[in-house]
């Protein structure tokens, strides 16, 4: 992005704005690869932290270490984003209400999140799909379903499994470190809590948009 000398505002001072001759803009995948070319100086930026890295850069109080303090600034605020998981409700299998709130009670969120991403997230979302930053939203009264192993094996008794018959999930997820992290999380969990059988589907993140928008995946 190159400056527009001709533009119209000033800073307080009477500088004419923007400052900056030009910023550029690279576009790295993968959070290790662009952690080590900010870290060498190639990228005078980094808009992301890799996860297994987080808790020897950031503190549990979101500031950094003091390995790193004299060296960076950290920026921290809350994203408009939420990580879930999708099923085809209009499938054979996911129509079943019941099986599917078995699925949701068996996965704890606040573990993935201390323990998967390192307190990275702001939160555990038991409280709906609505992040917490939409500061107007009444987030804390929605109450959504939280982790419950009990629960989970009630609901699944209720959708017909078990005595027999065994659950089978097919876990489709884009290979980037993050969304595979949580999708091995899951998967623990679900074999873990309701005895089921998972199979991790490993996708391109273009595929995996096609195929879910086309019905192809029944969870992902």
């Amino acid at each position: 992005m190159k400056r527009n000398p001709k533009y119209w505002q000033f800073d307080e001072a009477g500088n004419r704005l923007p400052l900056l001759d030009e910023v550029k803009f690279t576009f790295i995948k993968d959070d290790k690869t662009l952690f080590a070319n900010f870290e060498r100086g190639v990228l005078d930026e980094d808009f992301t932290i890799p996860t297994e890295s987080f808790q020897n850069i950031v503190t549990a109080d979101k500031k950094l270490t003091p390995q790193y303090e004299k060296k960076y600034q950290l920026q921290h605020v809350t994203a408009m984003n939420s990580y879930f998981i999708d099923m085809l409700c209009s499938s054979p299998q996911y129509s079943n209400v019941a099986l599917r709130r078995a699925m949701s009670f068996a996965i704890d969120r606040g573990q993935i999140v201390k323990y998967v991403l390192k307190n990275a997230p702001h939160s555990a979302a038991e409280n709906g799909i609505v992040p917490p930053g939409f500061s107007k939203y009444p987030i804390n009264d929605v109450h959504g379903i939280a982790f419950n192993p009990d629960s989970a094996r009630y609901w699944l008794k209720k959708a017909g499994y078990g005595e027999g018959k065994k659950l089978e999930i097919k876990l489709s997820v884009y290979n980037e470190p993050r969304p595979m992290q949580i999708a091995n999380a899951v998967q623990n969990m679900w074999e873990n809590n309701l005895n089921a059988s998972v199979d991790i589907h490993v996708m391109q993140a273009s595929q995996l948009i096609d195929e879910s928008e086309d019905g192809k995946l029944d969870v992902w």
